[in-house]
């Protein structure tokens, strides 16, 4: 499954992360504090959104939810 279901405007993504648009994808991004995507090749920036939420979970404890609704 893809990371996340996170979306530009906080809204579920159909598809997940590779359905969303590039721009969206960046919107993600900055919202992570990803930094460098003007660049970015879409598959490039939807690894680096992944490993940012999965870095974010795994300083979470288990089952606290962010203001994001990442779980």
């Amino acid at each position: 499954t893809d990371t996340t279901e996170v979306a530009a405007a906080g809204k579920p993504a159909k598809g997940g992360l590779t359905g969303l648009k590039l721009a969206e994808l960046k919107d993600v991004a900055s919202g992570l504090g990803i930094t460098g995507t003007a660049k970015m090749r879409k598959d490039t920036l939807v690894a680096a959104i992944k490993r940012t939420v999965e870095r974010e979970r795994s300083r979470r404890p288990a089952g606290s939810i962010d203001r994001r609704g990442l779980r």
